[in-house]
């Protein structure tokens, strides 16, 4: 499982439980790299590597993309990740917001992304944090097979200038079914399935 704060990060399972966070990518573990929940069985779906989030905020009226990227080459080892950038909106934009996930161990880099989207009915995005209600709100833009919501794309309001460290978490949760019942529903929500990305961006607006 991929799991990073802006400016602190924590990478045992002890320390993920004893904080009461989830989050995962299209594997078994949940480190933005990857894949790694003991606990759940994916059972033909072979685990992913994550190694790169990139959150691209496209302006509604027009102007220059922003863009915030996490990256960690090396996501079992002990070092904090190679970059970490922050969030920054203008206040009373309105933007489109789109997830972009690699595995750069690869050459070329696998694109994550895709398989997402083509397993969108087992994945969900989640945004929380302090910053999203109070500097920032984000809605839903796209849904799956079922209707429900995926989150890789989505539009974001900013609509009060501040600064949050790490006030602005996404988290992947791969919700494949278990026994053959659905796990993703009209119900589920960072509690159900495994965590493969579970991310805290610090973020201004401006």
């Amino acid at each position: 499982m991929m799991k990073r704060n802006g400016t602190t990060w924590l990478h045992t399972l002890a320390a993920i439980l004893a904080l009461g966070l989830v989050a995962p990518a299209c594997g078994d573990d949940g480190e933005v790299n990857g894949h790694g929940d003991d606990d759940h069985d994916h059972g033909d779906n072979p685990e992913e590597v994550i190694t790169t989030v990139t959150l691209t905020f496209t302006p509604d009226g027009g102007g220059n993309p922003v863009q915030a990227t996490y990256r960690d080459l090396n996501p079992d080892d002990a070092e904090p990740p190679e970059l970490f950038e922050e969030i920054v909106l203008d206040s009373g934009n309105t933007y489109t917001l789109t997830l972009t996930l690699l595995n750069e161990t690869d050459a070329p880099p696998e694109n994550v992304t895709e398989e997402i989207s083509e397993e969108d009915d087992e994945h969900q995005f989640f945004f929380q944090g302090p910053a999203v209600g109070s500097l920032v709100t984000v809605d839903y833009a796209d849904m799956d097979e079922n209707g429900l919501p995926v989150g890789l794309i989505n539009n974001v309001q900013a609509t009060t200038a501040g600064t949050e460290p790490e006030g602005f978490r996404v988290i992947l949760k791969h919700q494949p079914p278990e026994g053959g019942v659905p796990v993703k529903t009209m119900n589920s929500g960072i509690n159900d399935g495994g965590t493969d990305v579970d991310l805290a961006f610090d973020i201004t607006v401006n």
